[in-house]
């Protein structure tokens, strides 16, 4: 019974946490990875760059709060590209929009 009730809860916590992140509005993310995104994301780039398909799809690695952390302190290729939250959050709508397409 107490296991049961342990999973209940972590269900209900990553759900509002999902829900927390879905706040984001998906095509004001699409614009925005469109202009300070995509010259690394949009296609297989570098080996080490990967692509918008493979963050939103790779659930283990690219969990909503890594996408937002790494988004929201300088960021490659130059370090200057910071995101504000309003910002982070539309790029994760954006990412979970395309998710397994």
């Amino acid at each position: 019974m107490r296991q049961g009730v342990l999973t209940v809860s972590l269900l209900l916590a990553m759900a509002a946490s999902a829900q927390a992140f879905m706040s984001g509005d998906s095509i004001a993310g699409k614009v925005l990875s469109d202009a300070r995104c995509a010259a690394c994301h949009e296609n297989a780039g570098a080996a080490d760059t990967p692509t918008f398909l493979a963050i939103a799809d790779d659930q283990t690695r690219y969990t909503l709060g890594r996408i937002r952390e790494g988004v929201e302190r300088p960021h490659w290729p130059d370090r200057t590209l910071v995101l504000s939250s309003k910002d982070s959050d539309n790029l994760v709508a954006y990412l979970l929009s395309i998710r397994n397409r």
